[in-house]
């Protein structure tokens, strides 16, 4: 829900939507936007990988290393070590992410881990 407009904030919010149009015209994507898309390419990469026969490739090193380092970044920001597991997890869950077969598709990750089509 979106906090009353304060009329001594004016110039900054006049400042931000002028830095947001200068974004926009360049096209450049604004920070929480990149947030999403890692989240996203990430849930593309954990399922990916989870549909990979154990044993090829070392694609679970490097998942667990990337779950893990954000669990490690989430806690060093104040979270608890099991609210962050349980919301990593929640986040990239194939159970939550109904759009994450066209997520892997746009990320074209199987093929970006030259694994191909990955069913």
């Amino acid at each position: 829900m979106p906090r009353p407009e304060n009329p001594s904030e004016a110039a900054k919010r006049e400042r931000q939507a002028r830095y947001r149009q200068r974004l926009e015209d360049r096209g450049r994507p604004e920070s929480s936007e990149v947030d999403v898309a890692l989240a996203a390419a990430t849930a593309a990469y954990v399922n990916a990988v989870n549909a990979i026969p154990v044993g090829q490739g070392d694609f679970r090193t490097a998942l667990k290393a990337i779950l893990r380092g954000t669990v490690d970044i989430l806690v060093r920001r104040g979270c608890s070590s099991d609210e962050a597991i349980a919301m990593v997890r929640w986040r990239v869950s194939r159970e939550t992410r109904p759009d994450i077969d066209a997520l892997i598709s746009a990320s074209r990750m199987p093929q970006r881990l030259g694994l191909g089509e990955v069913t």
